[in-house]
């Protein structure tokens, strides 16, 4: 007898040590997915299929909930479909539980049916945005469609979906059409984008009276521009300076005019003198070495008259877009005949005002 009462007690003394060392600790929730909602949204009547799942980390999922906010619990399957939501914007929630009988947090979906409609589709809204973009730009298309069976836009984009939008790079001035078909006809609308055409720029310099001036062939420097010969028989070659700063350097230069129409004739050079040529040469600050023997042939503008117009060419545009493209900030230029004849040692040149000589050059 003492013996059963002794192996009762030792028994009972391992069961509560057993008991002891192995709690039960607090459970914690599973987690649940939406996996995907076949349409979010949707025509009375259609069918729209859910599909979910959860995870537990210390037991298994045995349980499912989807729930309306408008019509409450549509399904306890992972997986359903129905075609029996009413028309209104649903808040479709789903939860799980565990093994333990706890159920998760919810998590939801927005699904919006919308009543049937007996007629053509309506376009809600067809738009590109912005109305005008610059060459290589972007623009935004966007589109609602309802109650339509098949969504195509042209030029260039196709069949989509009811409901989207699209990033388009037009090269050109388009519009857009979009034809939303259903089994009772089709309906269209168009959109335009304009494409901003660069306006060209002008700037008119004049030269600068600083910068400008006569080298004679006896290498004196003389500050006012004069070209042709003095009444000694020296010969002179004028410079002019302008400031092309302003002009950025990333432009392309569309025509340059030079004007020499306000001047001063001393004697009958362009009757002895033969040609006088307008060159390019970057002299920067004018001193005797500036001088130029010979009448060379890359002139910019050759003239056997007196100025009585703006002289332009494209040699001129060749040679603005090269100080240009240089990143310069001058541009500047040496007038000089083709050779000199006097007679009884008379005067034989053309003066020029520094402030009055005027470079025009547009540009884009």
């Amino acid at each position: 007898m003492k013996k059963n009462i002794l192996a009762c007690l030792i028994l009972l003394t391992l069961m509560v040590g057993c008991t002891a060392v192995s709690p039960v600790g607090p459970n914690v929730i599973p987690v649940a997915y939406i996996d995907s909602v076949s349409a979010t949204t949707a025509i009375l009547g259609d069918l729209v299929s859910f599909n979910g799942h959860g995870t537990d980390e210390e037991g298994s999922v045995v349980a499912y909930q989807w729930r309306s906010s408008v019509d409450g619990v549509l399904s306890t399957m992972a997986n359903f479909s129905t075609s029996e939501l009413s028309v209104a914007k649903h808040t479709i929630y789903f939860q799980v539980q565990d093994n333990r009988g706890d159920w998760s947090k919810e998590v939801y979906v927005f699904v919006n049916v919308i009543p049937t409609h007996e007629g053509k589709p309506v376009i809600n809204i067809f738009q590109v945005k912005p109305d005008y973009v610059e060459p290589g730009e972007s623009a935004v298309l966007s589109w609602d469609v309802s109650y339509g069976n098949t969504v195509v836009i042209d030029p260039d984009i196709g069949n989509v979906a009811l409901v989207g939008s699209r990033t388009v790079f037009p090269s050109k001035d388009t519009t857009y059409k979009i034809t939303a078909t259903n089994d009772q006809g089709q309906v269209t609308a168009e959109s335009a984008i304009g494409i901003l055409v660069k306006q060209p720029k002008t700037v008119e310099l004049y030269s600068i009276p600083g910068e400008d001036g006569t080298v004679r062939r006896d290498t004196i420097v003389e500050f006012d521009p004069m070209v042709g010969g003095n009444s000694s028989g020296v010969p002179m070659q004028a410079f002019l300076s302008f400031d092309i700063s302003m002009i950025p350097d990333d432009v392309t230069i569309q025509n340059v005019t030079l004007d020499l129409t306000n001047h001063a004739i001393y004697g009958y050079p362009f009757n002895f003198l033969g040609a006088m040529g307008i060159f390019n040469q970057q002299y920067a600050t004018l001193d005797s070495n500036d001088y130029v023997i010979g009448f060379s042939s890359n002139a910019l503008y050759t003239t056997y008259t007196e100025p009585i117009q703006v002289y332009t060419s494209n040699q001129f545009i060749d040679s603005v877009q090269t100080q240009v493209d240089k990143g310069s900030s001058r541009f500047q230029i040496r007038l000089q005949f083709e050779t000199y004849y006097f007679a009884e040692h008379q005067a034989n040149y053309m003066w020029l005002s520094s402030d009055k000589v005027k470079l025009t050059i547009t540009y884009e």
